[in-house]
């Protein structure tokens, strides 16, 4: 069984891989557990969700500490997003 908790995590990159698709890798204590196929929700400092459903973790970098996720985005642009470095 899984258990949620809540940390601050960085994000440490963010780039676009196609039209509307984007690729960010995510600072976190999480990546030493964490496995793909699990799934992770995120928010910003003022506790708005940042990605408006949970997003499946694609690629880990345990040593790195670094979790990989890959989204489409639709609607709201990602610049418009506050995204923290």
């Amino acid at each position: 069984m899984t258990t949620k908790k809540k940390e601050q995590a960085k994000v440490v990159s963010q780039e676009q891989l196609a039209d509307g698709i984007f690729s960010m890798w995510i600072q976190t204590e999480a990546a030493g557990s964490a496995r793909p196929g699990q799934f992770i929700s995120m928010y910003t400092n003022d506790g708005s969700k940042l990605l408006p459903r949970p997003i499946s973790i694609c690629e880990i970098d345990k040593e790195g500490g670094k979790l990989r996720v890959v989204y489409r985005v639709t609607g709201e642009k990602p610049e418009q997003k506050n995204f923290h470095r």
